[in-house]
């Protein structure tokens, strides 16, 4: 009998650091395993993935700009006052046509600022959500906690009484 009491004592020792990545396969009475994964790693997944989505938007709106600032430096030039009807048609198609690219990327460059605004306000929500999260998650870790420590001090009662 002192032999079991001998061992229960044991498995409740605190582990080693040598120990400490190991799984026991001991289980205190009336503790419950910490949760795996918690809901601020969940969240944490979540806002990873939303920084590399961000991420995204920011370079797409970074190159739309370029192009946008590269198209307008090729501003079709006007033919000049001596222009003929033919050079003066030829131009006012190719403006045409350049205000039109000019108009395309501004709605591609807005739609893509809206999705990275929308994806930043996302972002915001989670942080805060986190915050919550790892609040949630450290009272969980509180309450297993006083639950092992109720658990271990009724064991090492009862080992006392069994001593005796």
């Amino acid at each position: 009998m002192r032999t079991w009491i001998a061992a229960l004592l044991l498995s409740l020792l605190p582990l080693t650091p040598a120990m400490a990545g190991a799984q026991s396969p001991i289980v205190v009475a009336g503790a419950t395993p910490s949760p795996s994964p918690s809901s601020a790693d969940a969240v944490q997944a979540k806002i990873a993935t939303l920084a590399g989505e961000i991420e995204a938007l920011a370079a797409e709106g970074a190159l739309l700009t370029g192009t946008l600032q590269e198209l307008k430096d090729s501003k079709p030039q006007h033919p000049g006052a001596n222009a003929t009807s033919q050079q003066i048609a030829s131009h006012q198609k190719a403006l045409a046509a350049w205000k039109k690219k000019v108009e395309q990327l501004h709605k591609k460059l807005a739609k893509t600022q809206d999705a990275l605004n929308a994806k930043q306000n996302e972002l915001e929500k989670l942080q805060s959500k986190l915050t919550k999260a790892q609040a949630k998650d450290l009272e969980k870790v509180r309450k297993q906690l006083e639950a092992a420590k109720a658990a271990l001090a009724n064991t090492r009662h009862s080992a006392s009484k069994l001593s005796k």
